[in-house]
């Protein structure tokens, strides 16, 4: 048992996950989005107070679960902190769901894997993710221009953040120059496309 909470930008959400009992985060999120689909704290930031209202709900929800009185059961809490808006979403367990339905653990057991290789000579390191993908260039080209300089032509993306540029390819494949250090690469390819 445990407490779900995230947060980006001004928005966070929070529910308990009760195995057995209700649905899981599989349920929820079935599949993980594509590479720089959504917002990264280093594209769209957080607003400093978010992480700390959702941890405190957390808190409470984790007081409620110890003491077996008013857990927010099958419920996803939202909020928006900008707009003062909180609701909850009736959530329900996926019978079909590939972790809690049918005992699955794919992300766990990282049968998806993203692969890298230095390219020699080059001072780059290329990333090619773990599943196929169809990136939104035009909408991610947009999301990092909150970070950095984008040049897009309609092909490719390129990225510059401090001393190390990102060619970003439709199909997820990234370059990213500046470093031979495979995780230096995988660590800027997670913050800016996210996954």
């Amino acid at each position: 048992r445990w407490i779900y909470g995230g947060v980006i930008g001004t928005t966070g959400m929070a529910m308990p996950i009760l195995p057995g009992e209700g649905p899981c985060i599989r349920c929820l999120f079935p599949e993980t989005p594509p590479p720089g689909s959504l917002p990264t704290c280093d594209t769209v930031g957080v607003l400093n107070t978010a992480p700390s209202t959702v941890a405190s709900i957390q808190v409470t929800e984790a007081i409620k679960l110890l003491v077996g009185k008013g857990i927010s059961k099958h419920r996803l809490l939202t909020l928006d902190l900008w707009t003062g808006s909180y609701r909850f979403i009736a959530v329900q367990k996926d019978k079909n769901c590939p972790c809690c339905g049918q005992g699955r653990f794919d992300f766990l057991e990282a049968k998806e894997v993203s692969w890298t290789t230095t390219l020699c000579g080059r001072n780059s390191v290329q990333i090619s993710p773990s599943r196929a993908t169809v990136l939104s260039l035009d909408d991610l080209s947009r999301r990092l221009a909150q970070a950095g300089k984008v040049s897009y032509n309609g092909l490719l993306l390129q990225f510059q953040i401090g001393d190390h540029e990102l060619v970003i390819f439709p199909n997820g494949r990234t370059i990213v120059k500046g470093t031979t250090d495979e995780s230096v690469a995988k660590n800027l390819y997670s913050k800016y496309l996210g996954n």
